[in-house]
């Protein structure tokens, strides 16, 4: 995480927790609390809550978070080597048929070898490895493990007083996923749930300075980590997608255009001395312009560029209208704490669906298109 951002709502943290160092930025700010421990030692059940998920949860996260970032970093590596590659070998191919003079050089010739072999090694190795699979699976790890640690802060068996039952459903919950097979994930994303109201924590009993105390945690290390993540993904794949989006019409374009110049230089009364030259470079730019587009496009289509950013600006106003009710419920005096509970377990099942679009979105990804 970039050290000049904020991963937090700071305004309505300072009211609701005063005192804490909420804004200290680490890519991990939302799921390891082993620096924050020490100040929530004297929030009773929150605080032994907070201590038991950092010694059960936080080392199966970070080992998953570790493994996804690896697997998708060697993905994307591959998918970039072999549209670029590929497009490479072609265009040199497309050039010794338009200037076989050409093909005497034997370091075009030899070059043309290497690209082409290097791109199919990179496709032969993405698909016998399945590196797209494994992101998917140890990111769709991760991301239930961070869910399971905040769903968990609000089940009622804690609230109730029930903390051993509390402690031995975490325990099962983190050894059921670290057990996930693909299999698992497939049909986790195939299947949608709908949560219906219920009341089932209508017994918690929480002073209203411990239901501030979540509230202000929830905020900080859940809601704003998650609206900082999705304005500055949106960004990100915003402007890129800007960058990449119009290669493929402009080389399209193009290519006709070649043609067009072709055909009237083909036609023209006027001769001239290099036309048999630029005839060959018009036909060069018909043939090759294409598949500069068609690379730029199996790139673009691989990140989902597009639709990941319309995706993640969505998420980033509905959470938004999710922080505005639940500070709403914080502002009623006296505070309801089963109203807080529900609206932030109301913001775990708004962020498993956007988990669930997500990994269908990404799975149904052209990686090598």
């Amino acid at each position: 995480m970039n050290e000049n951002e904020t991963v937090v709502v700071p305004a309505e943290v300072e009211r609701l927790m005063p005192g804490w160092s909420y804004t200290e930025k680490r890519g991990d700010f939302d799921m390891d609390d082993g620096p924050d421990l020490a100040k929530f030692q004297t929030q009773g059940r929150l605080g032994a809550a907070l201590a038991f998920l950092q010694a059960e949860v936080w080392p199966a996260f970070d080992r998953a978070d570790k493994a996804a970032i690896r697997h998708q970093k060697r993905h994307r590596r591959l998918t970039e080597v072999a549209a670029v590659s590929g497009s490479l070998a072609v265009l040199f191919g497309i050039v010794q048929l338009v200037f076989p003079s050409l093909v005497g050089w034997h370091w075009l010739g030899g070059t043309e070898v290497v690209v082409a072999a290097v791109a199919l090694l990179a496709v032969i190795l993405g698909v016998k490895a399945a590196f797209q699979f494994n992101w998917l699976q140890e990111r769709h790890r991760a991301e239930r493990l961070r869910e399971l640690k905040f769903g968990l802060l609000v089940h009622e068996d804690l609230w109730r007083g029930r903390f051993d039952a509390w402690q031995e459903r975490a325990k099962q919950r983190v050894l059921d996923l670290s057990r996930l097979t693909r299999a698992d994930v497939e049909a986790w994303a195939d299947r949608d749930r709908v949560s219906l109201p219920e009341k089932s924590t209508a017994g918690c009993s929480m002073e209203a300075g411990l239901v501030r105390t979540l509230a202000g945690f929830y905020i900080a290390k859940r809601l704003g980590y998650q609206m900082s993540y999705f304005e500055r993904r949106s960004q990100q794949h915003g402007g890129q997608d800007r960058r990449l989006r119009h290669w493929p019409a402009w080389c399209f374009y193009g290519s006709v255009l070649a043609v067009f110049a072709h055909y009237v230089l083909d036609v023209s009364p006027v001769r001239i001395e290099t036309a048999e030259s630029l005839a060959k470079a018009l036909i060069l730019l018909a043939v090759a312009l294409p598949v500069v587009g068609a690379c730029v496009r199996s790139i673009r289509v691989a990140r989902e560029l597009g639709r990941s950013a319309a995706l993640f600006r969505a998420k980033h106003g509905a959470l938004e209208n999710l922080l505005e009710r639940m500070l709403k419920e914080l502002n009623v005096v006296p505070i309801n704490p089963v109203d807080v509970l529900h609206s932030i377990a109301a913001c775990e099942d708004f962020l498993e669906a956007e988990q669930r679009e997500w990994l269908r979105l990404m799975r149904e990804a052209e990686w090598f298109g």
